[in-house]
């Protein structure tokens, strides 16, 4: 099935009219009410002590409501926590490493504005900081950026950054964009902020306890693989000699949209050959194909169709038959339903290609949606969604994170449908 060309995984080249509706609606809704300012004109900060303790409790809170994170109790959170920018040099985000019995278990991510809601992410994978001391080896590191949900960045000077999880070279933009109602936000910061006026508030080892949501929705999807690539690659082999575990002709790193729509479809598969399956994606999606400079760029046209010719593709190299035809459907208009509708109703995993920059830049990533928690804050009654999705940079449980529903500038969904 043909979409309008829109380029994901790590670039996204033409700003279209079916989708600058989608862009236009995010930022409306994303401007919606006044919010407090200091005299720059930037929305008020939080200050580290406040996010220390909105990150405290909400570790607490999802280690006894979210069953993928049951073994979080009893975890603390890091004094100290890494600070991440926006490029207009305001402060995004505050990254803590979540600890139990000494060991990294997790991290969190916690808002630094009040027009952004107080969690932004959370998962069981290392806290994207932890490889900032690779990139120096190379580079001279200003300061460390986010751009939206995964999307987080080493700056290396001249618009360009390193990202901290794949270690790729990004463009990243001047300006970022948020789908997230921002009244919403600062209603929820607004429940937050009141408790600090409490002597509790003082106390290190103590939560904000009056501030904590209560589980509204949840489904999730057992038995989707968590894994990442790990042949080698710029071999001289010819595609489909390759396929498996040799070497790849391509880059070492296989591009995360096949490996995102690998785990959907080895889910249906028995005893699924990892490599193979994403060697063979990367081919029927043409990964690295049409104009890409970088070897791991997928369109977004491409990424329904490439799901479609898979088991075709599959059955002409193995001679082996699959017991699935895949039909794959991209949906530019994503919504909170629809994740709903897809993980609880169809209980089918699907592939999430998210963006957090103008078309061009290189600065998208795709995963694996297998579930999603949605909690609502009794208090002011704001409802949030986060997306419990497999990373693609990881195997096994690194590789599960959780990401807030609208965490981007840019979102398409595609869907997955085994026939037979």
């Amino acid at each position: 099935m043909k979409n309008p060309p829109m380029v994901d995984d790590l670039r996204w080249k033409f700003l279209l009219a079916v989708l600058l509706g989608l862009l236009m609606v995010g930022v409306t809704a994303g401007s919606a009410g006044a919010l407090p300012q200091d005299s720059s004109g930037i929305p008020v900060g939080i200050t580290p002590q406040t996010a220390e303790k909105v990150a405290l409790t909400y570790v607490e809170w999802i280690s006894k409501n979210i069953p993928l994170y049951k073994a979080w109790e009893g975890s603390r959170v890091s004094k100290i926590p890494k600070i991440y920018y926006l490029p207009d040099g305001s402060k995004a985000a505050y990254e803590f490493t979540i600890l139990k019995n000494g060991k990294i278990v997790g991290y969190i991510m916690i808002s630094a504005r009040e027009d952004l809601p107080p969690v932004l992410e959370f998962g069981k994978s290392k806290p994207p900081s932890m490889n900032i001391e690779k990139v120096k080896v190379k580079y001279r590191v200003k300061r460390l950026l986010y751009l939206g949900a995964l999307l987080y960045a080493a700056d290396i000077g001249n618009e360009k950054a390193v990202h901290l999880r794949d270690m790729r070279i990004m463009e990243y933009p001047q300006k970022v964009t948020f789908n997230v109602d921002r009244k919403a936000a600062e209603a929820s910061w607004m429940s937050i902020l009141k408790e600090t006026n409490k002597d509790v508030f003082l106390k290190s080892d103590v939560g904000i306890h009056s501030s904590t949501p209560v589980v509204s929705d949840w489904g999730y999807i057992w038995g989707v693989p968590s894994w990442t690539s790990e042949d080698a690659g710029n071999a001289n082999i010819p595609y489909p000699d390759n396929v498996g575990d040799l070497p790849d002709p391509w880059d070492t790193w296989d591009g995360c949209t096949p490996i995102a729509a690998s785990m959907v479809i080895g889910y249906y598969i028995s005893y699924p050959d990892k490599e193979s399956i994403i060697d063979i994606l990367h081919h029927t999606m043409n990964t690295g194909g049409h104009w890409y400079t970088n070897p791991w760029e997928t369109a977004i046209q491409d990424v329904d169709d490439g799901i479609d010719n898979f088991a075709e593709e599959y059955h002409r190299i193995s001679r082996q038959t699959i017991p699935h035809d895949f039909d794959g459907s991209n949906d530019y208009y994503v919504s909170m339903d629809d994740v709903k509708r897809q993980i609880k109703t169809y209980g089918r995993p699907f592939v999430l290609s998210i963006n957090g920059g103008p078309y061009g830049l290189t600065t998208g990533h795709s995963v694996a949606v297998v579930g999603f928690t949605e909690w609502k804050n009794l208090e002011d009654g704001v409802t949030w969604m986060y997306l419990t999705i497999h990373n693609t940079w990881y195997n096994g449980d690194e590789g599960v994170d959780s990401i807030l529903f609208g965490d981007w500038r840019i979102a398409v969904a595609t869907y997955v449908t085994a026939n037979g």
